[in-house]
């Protein structure tokens, strides 16, 4: 039995997705762009909620400002693009939320 240990696995081992399709763990460290083109920090982590996964968006050098933000993982409401060989994601939110 597995309980309160950490279990790893291969990045090759596991399945293939679908094209528009990702592991969260793929999203760590990726910068995150609003439609307006301003960055509004990097991806620090996510966790889950009954209705959605959240982006734990952290600030960083290219940000606008310095608050650690939650963004829904809700596609396409929010995500609008996840660019993984330029390790940017664009979502629909305003600087001031």
């Amino acid at each position: 039995m597995l309980r309160n240990e950490e279990l790893f696995i291969q990045e090759g081992d596991l399945p293939t997705v679908e094209d528009g399709e990702n592991y969260l763990y793929q999203l760590e460290g990726m910068i995150v762009k609003n439609l307006e083109d301003q960055v509004l920090g990097k991806v620090k982590g996510t966790f889950g909620t009954k209705s959605n996964e959240v982006l734990i968006v952290e600030n960083c050098y290219e940000s606008i400002d310095d608050k650690e933000r939650l963004l829904p993982y809700v596609k396409p409401e929010v995500v609008k693009d996840i660019d993984l060989v330029n390790k940017i994601i664009t979502v629909d939110w305003l600087e001031s939320y």
